[in-house]
């Protein structure tokens, strides 16, 4: 089948696909399909107009398999956007932030970045300090990498599955 005969889902599938297998991982399908999911909905949310699905491929074309990755998983987080977390990225960032508090016109409140043990979470630290955040942190300003990281948080918590 031809790129353009394939569904955005197929085409992330058999990109997280290529990239983990390039690199020595061996997913499942169903793991592959899972992040499929979460990528194309993440993506897909009402609102998306240039970080969507699109934006993914486009910007991993002749991408080495470690920067296929990060471009599939990069903007899946996009609070100011979206409004907020979807259910499935909850989930998975249970324990990195805590609850967000709704405010009184439905827009999300404040997260704030809790301590990560180095010990326990040793790719989670890496990327704390990547992005130079610390424990207590209130993650408020869309400009402050608050998306970048907590989609790189995303990705390492699919992966780590």
């Amino acid at each position: 089948t031809s790129k353009k005969n394939k569904t955005f889902l197929q085409r992330l599938v058999h990109a997280l696909r290529t990239s983990l297998e390039t690199l020595g991982a061996h997913p499942t399908n169903r793991q592959l399909e899972s992040w499929a999911c979460l990528i194309h909905e993440s993506m897909s949310v009402y609102g998306r107009y240039f970080h969507s699905v699109q934006h993914v491929f486009d910007i991993s074309q002749n991408a080495d398999a470690i920067q296929k990755l990060a471009a599939l998983f990069h903007d899946c987080i996009y609070c100011n956007v979206d409004g907020g977390l979807l259910p499935k990225q909850a989930e998975l960032l249970k324990g990195v932030i805590s609850d967000e508090e709704s405010k009184d016109d439905g827009t999300s409140g404040t997260m704030v970045f809790k301590h990560i043990s180095k010990e326990k979470d040793p790719m989670l630290s890496m990327i704390v300090s990547v992005f130079g955040f610390s424990a207590d942190q209130v993650l408020t300003t869309p400009f402050s990498g608050e998306n970048e990281f907590l989609s790189a948080v995303l990705a390492v918590r699919c992966l780590q599955e």
